[in-house]
């Protein structure tokens, strides 16, 4: 418990900090203030076999019920700047045509290829056909 208390002042303070930094004009910004105290939660223990994690465990208060009817598959784009991108957006597009991408549970990435994976998942603008590109 202690550890969340001290995780939750520091990131209090970083904000604080973050939204207190001057302006272009040299006045001082007002610190952030939430709404509402920020929560986390923190899940350990995923190297024990007690272990469920929380969007998979049946009935528990962070089930992701589709994630329960896809196979345990998972994606993993690793990273290296704006050539990993550049290289996941092919490997990504290529698991499309294959129907991979639909089917897997999890698409994990880091580094360079985080900005890919933070569009591909996130972006609701265009279809993924388009977003992806034609193969050629």
């Amino acid at each position: 418990m202690k550890r969340c208390r001290k995780l939750h002042a520091l990131i209090c303070l970083l904000l604080a900090w973050l939204s207190s930094s001057s302006s272009s004009s040299g006045t001082a910004q007002a610190a952030f203030q939430p709404e509402q105290p920020l929560l986390f939660n923190f899940f350990t223990g995923a190297n024990e076999s007690w272990f469920e994690y929380p969007e998979t465990a049946i009935g528990g208060n962070y089930t992701i019920p589709t994630l329960l009817e896809r196979p345990q598959v998972g994606i993993a784009i690793s990273g290296g700047g704006f050539r990993a991108a550049t290289l996941g957006l092919g490997w990504l597009r290529a698991l499309y045509m294959l129907n991979i991408t639909s089917a897997a549970r999890y698409l994990t990435s880091n580094s360079g290829a985080s900005w890919l994976n933070a569009a591909f998942s996130f972006q609701d603008k265009v279809p993924l056909d388009a977003f992806l590109g034609p193969y050629i």
